[in-house]
C-alpha cells in the first residue's frame, strides 16, 4: 500500500533512507525504466527527487485524499509545489480534483482528467430486479462514504416500506458503529452487514437489488472522494443510483436519468429519491 510505504519511509533513519534511495536508484537505472507512474501524492514527493537526479519522467496519480485532507496536505502537500515542478504530468480523476489541484499551485498544462475505471468483463448492464426491494451500499467504513447517513435515511424509508432490506458491502473503522446505530435504531432485522466481497460476488448482489446508496460527504479533515469506483459499478450495472453532490459523482450520475443527486448530509432527500 502506497500511503502506507510513504509513511514508513518518512520516519525511517537518515542512513536507512539514503540506502533505500540508492536502490531504487539502482533498480530504476539498471533496468532502464523509462517512467515511474506514483500512484498517491505522497509516493510522488517520495520518488520526486531521484526521478529528477536521473532524468526519468515522472507521472503522479492523485486519488482523493492526498489531494485534499488536512494532515496530508500540512506534510506532504508542503512539497507538492516542487512535486508539480518536477513532474512530467499530473493525473487527477475528476474535475473536482482537477480544480483543487489548481488552487494548489498545479500547472494547468500537466494535468489531465482521467476517471477511474472498472472491470467491464464482471460489471455489465443487467436489467433492474423490479421485484426486489433490497437496497445496497458498498465501500470501506469511512466517514467520507457516510454508511451512517445512508443507514438513517433508510431507516427513515422502512417505516414506509418495511419489507425494504439493505445489504451494505464492506469493512472499516465505522463498522462497529454502524451495527451499533442499527441496533438502536431497531432495524437489525432490515439491515445486514456481509464483509469484503470479491467483485464477481458483488455484482451478484448488485443485480439482485433495486438501487445503490453512497453519501459521499466532506469530513471534518476535508478528507474527499475522487471518483468512486463502487459508484461506476453499480451504474454500470444498470443499477439506480443515488448519492451525493460531491467530487466526481456528478460526471458519473445524471440526475433524475441515472440515478438521484442529493446535497451533502441531506438525509430527506435521500428518503425522497
Amino acid at each position: 500500500d502506497s500511503k502506507i510505504i510513504s509513511n514508513d519511509f518518512n520516519v525511517i533513519n537518515e542512513k536507512d533512507k539514503s540506502h533505500l534511495v540508492k536502490c531504487i536508484a539502482n533498480y530504476l537505472t539498471n533496468n532502464n525504466i523509462s517512467a515511474v507512474l506514483a500512484n498517491y501524492g505522497p509516493s510522488g514527493v517520495e520518488i520526486m527527487n531521484i526521478c529528477h537526479q536521473y532524468n526519468i519522467p515522472l507521472v503522479v496519480h492523485f486519488d482523493g485524499y492526498d489531494a485534499y485532507r488536512s494532515d496530508i496536505l500540512d506534510s506532504f502537500g508542503r512539497e507538492y509545489h516542487r512535486l508539480f515542478e518536477k513532474a512530467s504530468a499530473i493525473i487527477a480523476v475528476s474535475k473536482d480534483m482537477y480544480k483543487q489541484l489548481r488552487k494548489l499551485k498545479a500547472d494547468k498544462n500537466k494535468i489531465s482528467i482521467i476517471p477511474c475505471g472498472y472491470n467491464d468483463s464482471i460489471f455489465s448492464y443487467h436489467p433492474v430486479n423490479r421485484e426486489s426491494k433490497q437496497f445496497v451500499s458498498c465501500g470501506r467504513f469511512v466517514e467520507k462514504k457516510g454508511p451512517d447517513i445512508s443507514i438513517n435515511a433508510f431507516a427513515e424509508l422502512s417505516k414506509k416500506y418495511p419489507d425494504c432490506t439493505l445489504k451494505m458491502v464492506g469493512e472499516g473503522p465505522l463498522l462497529n458503529h454502524c451495527k451499533s446505530l442499527v441496533k438502536k435504531i431497531g432495524i437489525q432485522d432490515s439491515v445486514s452487514f456481509v464483509g469484503i466481497k470479491t467483485q464477481k460476488e458483488i455484482n451478484a448482489i448488485y443485480n439482485n437489488s433495486c438501487g445503490f446508496l453512497l453519501h459521499s460527504l466532506k469530513t471534518s479533515s476535508r478528507d474527499s472522494e475522487g471518483t468512486p469506483v463502487a459508484l461506476l459499478e453499480a451504474a454500470a450495472c444498470g443499477l439506480p443510483v443515488i448519492t451525493t453532490d460531491h467530487a466526481g459523482n456528478n460526471e458519473v450520475i445524471t440526475h433524475k436519468r441515472t440515478g438521484f443527486i442529493v446535497e451533502e448530509g441531506n438525509k430527506e432527500n435521500m428518503v425522497k429519491y
